[in-house]
């Protein structure tokens, strides 16, 4: 479950292995995390590139804004399916296939609109990620929020995810909530979670579970600090 481990070290801000509780990597990648890192950083600025109209980004313009050398990032690249013309990329390609490699492009649910869900549903959509669907126990909260993504109330999570084609989320629910949560979502087909909350997700035949609740609590503590 790549993908889903790298969304985690995404929203972590840390892109390290020990982030994820012991959970490795299941398959083999190209790069280390720190290399994963900068892939990750290199999206966020080929997305304010091509915000602007600009065509076109060169490695060293991706090793300036990283402060790093120009044949570091070529050689990080190498891991892409780019079309390169010399040492410059077409913004809108490179922006593709930096999407295709993180997985960026796997549509997410989003369950619990609490602080922590907020947070989390700003810098993922930040950061490229695509959130679907979000759902949360309470309707009148949602009532409240302009997401900008369609929201639902939670006891609908079986009967929507499968008509959108959604088979991973993200939880942010309170641990009360967690088991409730879990069983909707596996109702409803998901194969894959990313357990933002406090309360421990068991393994669960079929489906991928990462745990990484205690680092997610730290990003929120610094995100209300910075806020505050």
């Amino acid at each position: 479950m790549v993908k889903a481990i790298i969304l985690v070290k995404y929203i972590t801000g840390r892109l390290d292995p020990r982030t994820l509780q012991g959970y490795s990597l299941p398959v083999s990648t190209d790069l280390s995390p720190v290399a994963l890192r900068r892939l990750v950083l290199s999206r966020e600025l080929a997305d304010q590139r091509e915000q602007r109209g600009e065509e076109s980004l060169s490695s060293a313009q991706i090793a300036s804004f990283l402060g790093e050398d120009s044949s570091l990032i070529r050689k990080d690249f190498r891991v892409l399916d780019l079309d390169t013309q010399g040492r410059s990329y077409r913004t809108s390609e490179l922006l593709n296939s930096l999407d295709r490699y993180s997985g960026n492009k796997q549509i997410w649910a989003l369950v619990g609109m609490g602080d922590l869900g907020l947070h989390l549903l700003r810098r993922l959509q930040a950061g490229g990620f695509t959130i679907g669907a979000v759902f949360d126990a309470k309707p009148n909260r949602l009532d409240q929020l302009d997401l900008g993504v369609p929201s639902y109330p939670a006891y609908e999570i079986p009967q929507r995810l499968p008509l959108m084609g959604i088979r991973a989320a993200i939880l942010a629910v309170p641990a009360s909530a967690v088991q409730t949560t879990v069983e909707r979502l596996v109702q409803g087909g998901v194969k894959g979670i990313v357990n933002c909350s406090r309360g421990l997700v068991r393994q669960i035949r079929g489906v991928e579970v990462i745990n990484a609740g205690v680092e997610l609590q730290f990003l929120l503590m610094e995100a209300l600090l910075k806020k505050n």
